[in-house]
């Protein structure tokens, strides 16, 4: 009889030498066919070859086309591409399966599964997809996190400085949880900026002002601007200081320093007060 495995060729064969070992075995002897291992083929019984680079058989295999592309890989037996970035490659793969929308593999490739697909910056996981990060809230490493309380962010926002603290607040971050904190009394927080006032000044709705009875040297006189660069000046002689300006007196007339209002400015003596508000020197009679 022929041994396990084997059938005899034709009637007119002799001995057990007329035993070919079946499809996926070899002849390991004369009364011997042991299954052919995994990763090879055996195309005939005194035959074992090894799958080609990159691809693998499971045991008992006969042909080049039992060899799969392992995964990471793709392509048909004998002729395995390892799978470029932004796509993935299961086992046995025909062709690359891309990422998804918004995702890539950050320029890697041969990736096995769509889990090394990583969604971009201001996008976040949601079963096999990568969502836009919705309002308020940030996303990277396929994850959403809220924005702290009292700020806030558009869609797509990619990492924490994208949330805004409200006006009046700004983004403190340390050893604890990121928060929007009231500013200092002579800083201006606003649209996200904290600009701090220059010596002296004060936060008043959102501007840098100096206390009245001094006056900015920074700030053009009569404007709305902030004084965050030159310290505060005492407000000098003849002069009244108001919202960051320094106003002289009128003509004949004097004031103390530090004065922050136009009714300290006094008319000299010799002179009085006319009905048209002018010091007007006063008669000899």
């Amino acid at each position: 009889a022929c041994p396990g495995n084997s059938t005899r060729l034709t009637d007119l064969a002799h001995g057990i030498l007329g035993c070919i070992c079946d499809a996926g075995y070899r002849r390991t002897a004369n009364d011997t066919c042991a299954l052919c291992p995994a990763g090879s083929y055996c195309p005939e019984q005194y035959q074992q070859l090894s799958c080609p680079a990159h691809s693998y058989s499971s045991a008992g295999r006969a042909t080049i086309s039992a060899c799969e592309c392992i995964v990471g890989f793709f392509g048909g037996a004998g002729n395995c591409s390892m799978c470029p970035p932004n796509t993935f490659c299961h086992s046995n793969a025909a062709a690359p399966a891309p990422c998804p929308a918004n995702a890539s593999t950050l320029g890697q490739a041969g990736r096995t599964n769509i889990s090394a697909c990583a969604c971009h910056g201001g996008f976040f996981r949601a079963g096999d997809a990568c969502r836009v990060c919705e309002p308020n809230s940030f996303c990277f490493g396929d994850t959403q996190l809220a924005c702290p309380a009292n700020s806030s962010a558009p869609p797509g926002a990619d990492a924490l400085t994208a949330c805004i603290c409200d006006d009046g607040a700004r983004m403190q971050t340390g050893s604890t949880a990121a928060e929007c904190a009231a500013c200092e009394a002579n800083v201006v927080c606003l649209g996200g900026v904290a600009q701090t006032c220059a010596a002296g000044a004060l936060n008043v709705n959102f501007r840098c002002v100096c206390p009245a009875g001094s006056y900015c040297p920074a700030a053009p006189f009569g404007s709305p601007a902030s004084c965050s660069a030159a310290a505060c000046m005492p407000c000098p002689h003849n002069h009244w200081c108001l919202d960051n300006n320094l106003t002289a007196c009128k003509a004949n007339e004097l004031a103390p320093a530090n004065s922050s209002r136009y009714s300290q400015c006094r008319c000299l003596d010799g002179f009085y007060r006319h009905l048209d508000g002018t010091c007007t020197e006063c008669p000899l009679h």
